[in-house]
């Protein structure tokens, strides 16, 4: 298997890239064009996804929003990069590309609420398998700070970002590259995230896509406050990240703890201190 680093991502040539892995390092200053440039040799551009196209330019307007383009445009590299080609290869109204999970179901890819104020945030009861994936990677990515709290600087995964290696043949991603505890812990849930997007990708249903069918969250998603969302809250705000021993597990299998569960067995909520 050959190794191509992102200063070789400019060779790409897609009959290439289904046999190589690419190791994307956003240490290396030419991180974003080598990025743009793998997404070209799999076929998927970012102008051609909804996120991207709305929101790409506002975004890149601040620091922290340069942060989280760079940030989505990370977790869109490992989607794809799992990603069936026949997936790849539909057209848009059956749903192509990372864009068939921006804005999909009541939990996927939410990522607009920090960009337009009214925007519905995440959470209410998943409409699917993929939904459960997009719920599983906020608990995630949530439960992060929780577990890094003692750390001088917290773990947001849209001011971090990591090293990714994107094995395009066996379909598989590492995050081994990452020696940094809170950057290795973001990798591995954006990670689990792509591979159970993968495992139920055929099961998309664009009855569920907010800008291509119209999806309501906020008719259809409605919140339940007292913690069984996991990670939504009431009033349509979500959840606060954990402030002290809120989470059970560690990355990416977390699980929040409720009133009804509030300790931890075996990395899993349970109802008393007893294992």
């Amino acid at each position: 298997m050959i190794f191509y680093s992102l200063a070789s991502a400019f060779l790409f040539a897609s009959s290439h890239v289904e046999s190589l892995k690419v190791i994307l390092d956003p240490e290396d200053s030419s991180y974003d064009r080598a990025v743009d440039t793998y997404f070209k040799a799999v076929g998927i551009e970012s102008e051609d996804d909804e996120f991207f196209s709305q929101f790409g330019g506002l975004l890149e307007r601040s620091q922290k929003g340069l942060l989280a383009s760079r940030k989505m445009k990370q977790l869109k590299s490992a989607i794809v990069g799992v990603m069936a080609d026949s997936i790849k290869q539909l057209n848009t109204t059956t749903g192509s590309g990372f864009g068939r999970y921006c804005g999909y179901g009541c939990w996927c890819l939410a990522v607009h609420e920090h960009i337009i104020m009214d925007a519905v945030a995440p959470g209410g009861n998943p409409v699917d398998d993929i939904d459960r994936a997009c719920r599983q990677h906020h608990v995630c990515t949530t439960c992060l700070s929780d577990k890094h709290k003692t750390q001088k600087s917290t773990c947001l995964p849209e001011d971090n970002i990591y090293k990714l290696i994107i094995d395009t043949e066996a379909k598989e991603l590492d995050c081994s590259l990452n020696k940094n505890s809170c950057r290795r812990d973001i990798c591995e849930c954006d990670k689990r995230l792509a591979m159970d997007l993968k495992t139920h990708e055929h099961e998309w249903n664009v009855n569920y896509h907010t800008g291509r069918a119209g999806f309501d969250r906020a008719e259809s998603c409605p919140h339940h406050p007292g913690g069984g969302n996991q990670g939504g809250s009431g009033g349509g705000k979500p959840r606060p990240p954990p402030t002290g021993d809120k989470c059970c597990g560690k990355a990416p299998d977390f699980h929040m703890k409720t009133k009804s569960e509030p300790f931890c067995c075996r990395g899993l909520p349970t109802a008393n201190q007893e294992c």
